[in-house]
């Protein structure tokens, strides 16, 4: 099963594209291909960002979803919160990929440090 890893990797990079514009302090998320699906509900994406991106601070962000284009907006205030998404966009697949991959080896560990989440 840990052979498919790499070309699940690849698979997610094809399909997920992020176009970061610095000068205006916001990222795009497109996902191309058919979506099974809601593209996103209010409040995941900042909780992808901490469960997967390793996002440890609240960062202010307003966050738009268009379902059409498949496109997620994310917009902050600052630099240094700029700075932060950044990171965390920049780790998120290889983060949510190790993670897969040692939960697939039985090591349930890795998880016991997602925080809980209120509904």
């Amino acid at each position: 099963m840990e052979e498919i890893l790499p070309t699940l990797r690849k698979k997610i990079q094809e399909k997920i594209h992020i176009i970061e514009d610095e000068n205006n302090l916001s990222f795009a998320i497109t996902i191309s291909g058919r979506l099974l699906g809601k593209l996103s509900y209010l409040g995941e994406i900042e909780t992808m960002l901490i469960m997967f991106g390793g996002l440890n601070s609240k960062v202010p962000m307003d966050v738009s979803l268009n379902e059409g284009e498949q496109k997620i907006s994310i917009k902050v205030e600052n630099k240094s919160d700029y700075a932060i998404v950044h990171s965390a966009l920049k780790k998120i697949w290889d983060n949510a990929i190790f993670l897969f991959s040692e939960i697939l080896k039985g090591n349930f560990e890795v998880i016991k440090d997602i925080p809980e989440f209120e509904d």
